[in-house]
């Protein structure tokens, strides 16, 4: 009898991402040990990448930025993109995205955090004073404040933490205010502070402020009708080694510890509780080979469904790798400098880690600038 000469096969379906865990051996038909560059956002295939373009001039060739942020005011509808670099913050307007405009006043050359609150950004640094702007004019400073590496509006509330002098205490300021620290129902609390560890970032989840130690846990901060805060330990294991890791995911907040990227977030049926687990099982070879820089490199941002991830993996100043997860695989962007990420105009943005260059991802883009 002749051989039929259509053969029917079926294709599996492709999403099973990047697995460098398990023995190749042992992989779903739908899973690799090895791809970049690729996407697997859509269901049953594998896409190519978006291509980034830049974005305004490149404002220095060989400095890396120091912190940025987002500033929308929602009066006026004015949408600002801030960054630091070296000792100088500039500026991009939404409408104007050709040149940057730096912002008046010479800071400390160290690394920023920013965050918004009221139509304000905030900018927090270990050295200089907790700073405002309002998109226009100069910064106003506020000396009175704590001086943290790192902070979080939330709830109306100021929290600053990263206090060289006092590594494992919280600062909270007035309710309603993101600059008074000193006026009734303000003031600190120690997070578990004769365990050795420091306070490491602050990040939300479902409602609920969550203070990050690297090999202390995660612990959640309360305040009751008085204004009178306790603290819980949530997560026994590993909190964010960093807090620029630290980004809204779903309904949980993800982060990257010391071996692993992590979720934290309510139990189901049991509001009341935080449920911690690993996420990156499929990756934790890669996690674990990152270079010992990671500590203080390492970023990453949960937009448009996806969380970016980026890490220094072949050489240790800055980051040249960056991991996704989107729809419960992961994998892996080279070619990609990233200093870190931001949604901003619709568009996933980045900060070239090795100069002050803006880039943005683009799906009709196939080539990178």
């Amino acid at each position: 009898m002749p051989r039929d000469p259509y053969l029917i096969y079926q294709v599996p379906n492709m999403n099973g991402g990047l697995n460098t865990f398990s023995d190749p051996t042992l992989l779903k038909d739908n899973e690799t040990p090895n791809c970049q560059n690729v996407d697997f956002d859509n269901p049953g295939k594998v896409t190519q990448r978006a291509g980034y373009e830049r974005v305004g001039n490149e404002i220095n060739s060989s400095l890396a930025p120091l912190g940025f942020g987002n500033l929308r005011i929602q009066s006026s509808g004015s949408n600002y993109l801030v960054v630091k670099v070296s000792t100088t913050f500039y500026y991009l307007l939404s409408t104007a995205t050709t040149t940057w405009t730096a912002i008046t006043g010479v800071y400390n050359a160290s690394e920023s955090t920013l965050d918004v609150y009221n139509d304000r950004l905030y900018v927090y640094n270990p050295v200089d004073d907790l700073l405002e702007w309002t998109g226009s004019g100069a910064f106003t400073a506020y000396a009175a404040a704590p001086k943290g590496r790192f902070g979080k509006m939330f709830q109306n509330r100021n929290f600053i933490a990263g206090v060289t002098s006092n590594l494992s205490r919280l600062y909270y300021s007035v309710i309603g205010s993101a600059t008074d620290f000193a006026g009734a129902g303000s003031g600190f609390i120690e997070v578990n502070k004769n365990d050795g560890f420091k306070v490491t970032g602050i990040g939300t989840s479902e409602g609920i402020l969550l203070v990050h130690k690297s090999d202390g846990g995660v612990y959640q901060v309360n305040f009751d009708s008085s204004s009178v805060p306790s603290v819980i330990k949530v997560a026994a294991y590993k909190g964010a080694l960093r807090h620029q890791t630290i980004s809204n995911f779903e309904n949980a907040s993800i982060y990257l510890s010391s071996d692993s990227v992590r979720t934290i977030g309510q139990m189901e049926n049991f509001p009341e509780s935080q449920r911690d687990g690993e996420l990156s099982l499929n990756i934790r070879p890669d996690i674990l080979a990152l270079e010992s820089t990671f500590t203080t490199l390492a970023a990453g941002t949960y937009a448009n469904n996806k969380y970016y991830l980026s890490v220094p993996v072949n050489q240790t100043v800055y980051n040249d790798t960056v991991f996704t997860y989107a729809y419960g695989v992961w994998s892996k962007y080279q070619n990609v400098y990233a200093y870190g990420f931001i949604l901003w105009n619709g568009y996933v943005h980045f900060f070239d880690s090795r100069k002050a260059q803006l880039y943005r991802f683009n799906a009709t883009v196939k080539t990178d600038d």
